[in-house]
């Protein structure tokens, strides 16, 4: 029996017994579970069909990011993608959360990646959208309604996204400053002219901590040591990390607003500096209050965990968009995602 087909049949009993399905990643990303109905994007086999010659890659929703960049590596490739909290989730959470990560500064977002999808909606079945081709121009990006929809519409079964050839060269720099000093620093960084895999900082306005990570050639790596020094160069690529077991808001702020936003979330954000993509844990009852604070900055932000969209009762249009999607695609309401 397919995935589509077995939700057909968890779809029949939910509805039979006035019930919704939930949907959650093997790391229950977007736990927590709140229906007798649950979807596991992990139950399915790991499948993966790598296109090295076209930069292509399609892998069911239950992989997990670690798994594909694994199978990945025979080609010399990747998705750069790497969660600060460590949680290696599956492909359907990652993008059903509609999660990204710092290295969306050098690589791209990851929601550009995904080029199509398979995605199963209660009203139409089985979804093919996109096409798996990097330039493709036809028709609507449909398959961007589902990217981070915390499965309100329909469940993504499976995903094809455009790779990239692993760097030649990973190389770190760390420098303690003050935050105050931090515009300057970011300055210097800028002279090369090319935008850094990321720029990450954390800590207290006192004390903050920079890592600069450059992805490239051995000549340009070798051309920064000599303009930047070997300041506390670290020797292995991961990210500082949060508490896996910490929920957390994340988003991005307008960059004229990078310093304010520091300073308020205290030293436990992660934030990088290019694009303004932050990383906040928080508490579970306080996620909808940290959210109205990027807002007032005139940032975007979402849960890392849980199904509720947290928007703000301001935001009337928001919720008749999201109405009037969800009585095409899921009419009888099977779908528990985006419980508000």
């Amino acid at each position: 029996m397919t995935s589509a087909e077995m939700l057909e049949t968890m779809a029949e009993s939910a509805l039979a017994s006035h019930q919704r399905i939930s949907v959650v990643g093997r790391q229950q990303r977007s736990g927590p579970v709140l229906h007798d109905f649950v979807w596991r994007s992990g139950n399915e086999a790991p499948a993966i069909e790598p296109m090295p010659d076209d930069l292509l890659v399609t892998a069911g929703a239950g992989v997990t990011l670690s798994f594909l960049n694994q199978a990945l590596a025979s080609f010399r490739q990747w998705v750069p993608y790497e969660a600060p909290d460590g949680i290696d989730d599956t492909l359907g959470a990652v993008l059903g959360m509609g999660l990204d990560c710092p290295w969306r500064a050098g690589w791209g977002p990851l929601a550009d990646r995904v080029v199509a999808m398979k995605v199963w909606t209660p009203a139409f079945g089985l979804l093919d959208l996109g096409a798996k081709v990097v330039k493709n121009v036809a028709g609507f990006n449909l398959h961007r309604l589902f990217l981070g929809s915390r499965a309100k519409f329909g469940i993504i079964l499976e995903a094809t996204l455009k790779v990239s050839p692993l760097p030649p060269e990973r190389s770190q720099w760390l420098w303690t400053e003050s935050l105050a000093k931090v515009p300057q620093l970011l300055e210097r960084l800028a002279q090369p002219g090319k935008q850094w895999a990321q720029i990450l900082g954390w800590g207290t306005p006192e004390n903050y901590q920079v890592l600069a990570e450059w992805h490239g050639y051995a000549a340009m790596v070798n051309y920064l040591r000599e303009t930047l020094g070997t300041v506390n160069v670290i020797s292995d690529h991961g990210l500082p990390r949060t508490s896996h077991d910490s929920p957390a808001v994340t988003g991005a702020v307008p960059r004229s607003r990078l310093v304010t936003w520091a300073q308020q979330a205290g030293p436990q954000l992660l934030l990088e500096w290019q694009t303004g993509w932050f990383w906040l844990p928080v508490a579970s009852a306080e996620t909808s209050r940290w959210i109205a604070a990027v807002r007032k900055l005139d940032g975007i932000a979402i849960a890392t965990r849980g199904v509720e969209y947290s928007m703000m009762p301001g935001e009337p249009t928001a919720r008749t968009i999201i109405a009037r999607l969800k009585s095409h695609f899921d009419p009888l309401a099977v779908l528990g995602g985006g419980d508000d």
